[in-house]
C-alpha cells in the first residue's frame, strides 16, 4: 500500500463529481501532515501525464484532477475524470482514462459558459446528433421544414 494510498480510496469512494478539499482534510483523509512543498508549490498539485510523483499518481488513478488551487486559502477542488470500471474478478478496479478529453471539456465549458460537465457532454451529444441527422438528410437530398433561420440583416439604402 502507498502512503497516499488512502486518498485514493476516498477519491474513489466519493458519489459527486467535484470536492472542494482544504489541505487539512486532505491531511485528515491521508492520516499525516502534508510536506512543506505541498503548501509552498503550485506545482506540487499539477496533474501529471506521465511522471513518478505518488501523490499526483494517487488521484489520478482515482481518476481524478486537481483544479483552482489557491494556496493562500490552503484550498484546491479535485474534479472527476474518469469513473472506475469494475473488473470480471471481484475487487479488481481499473480507471478509464480520458486525459485527452478532459481539456476538450474545459475547453468547451468556457464556450458554452457551462461549468457543470454532465450538462456539457449533453449539450455536446445533441449537437453532434442533430448535426449528423442534418447531414444525413442534406446528403439523401431532404429538406429541413423545422429549420428556423434568423433574418439576414439588410443595408440600410
Amino acid at each position: 500500500m502507498g502512503k497516499y494510498e488512502p486518498l485514493l480510496r476516498y477519491l474513489e469512494s466519493l458519489d459527486r463529481d467535484s470536492w472542494e478539499a482544504t489541505l487539512a482534510e486532505i491531511e485528515h483523509v491521508l492520516g499525516f501532515t502534508l510536506p512543506a512543498s505541498a503548501y509552498k508549490y503550485y506545482a506540487w498539485w499539477a496533474n501529471e501525464t506521465s511522471g513518478s510523483h505518488s501523490h499526483a499518481k494517487s488521484w489520478q488513478d482515482a481518476g481524478w484532477n486537481t483544479r483552482d488551487v489557491n494556496l493562500d486559502n490552503k484550498c484546491l477542488r479535485f474534479e472527476r475524470i474518469a469513473h472506475p470500471v469494475r473488473d470480471a474478478a471481484p475487487g479488481n478496479a481499473t480507471v478509464q482514462r480520458f486525459d485527452a478529453v478532459g481539456p476538450l471539456i474545459d475547453l468547451a465549458g468556457r464556450i458554452l459558459r457551462i461549468t457543470d460537465r454532465t450538462e456539457i457532454m449533453r449539450v455536446a451529444l445533441e449537437t453532434l446528433i442533430q448535426r449528423s441527422v442534418n447531414q444525413e438528410l442534406i446528403t439523401l437530398g431532404g429538406t429541413m421544414p423545422d429549420l428556423q433561420v434568423p433574418e439576414r440583416e439588410r443595408p440600410a439604402l
